[in-house]
């Protein structure tokens, strides 16, 4: 979903292995106009191994967005 004017919008994509979930994002985000596209769009994906992780889904995201890796030391 993608809100126009600078407003907020959220999607959750829930489904088995195989669905094509990830296709779906793909397509989303290459119909997105240029200015969506330009760090707008933050991405997470949750594993059910990580269950008992608290705020797991969130460090996830905080680190995609801001490029950390696990293997970072610092």
């Amino acid at each position: 979903m993608w809100a126009p004017q600078g407003g907020l919008a959220t999607a959750t994509v829930v489904g088995d292995a195989g669905l094509g979930k990830s296709r779906l994002l793909a397509e989303f985000q290459a119909a997105l106009p240029a200015q969506a596209q330009s760090g707008a769009l933050w991405r997470a994906s949750s594993h059910p191994q990580a269950i008992y992780q608290p705020y797991g889904l969130l460090r996830d995201l905080l680190f995609w967005h801001l490029g950390v890796r696990d293997s970072d030391t610092q």
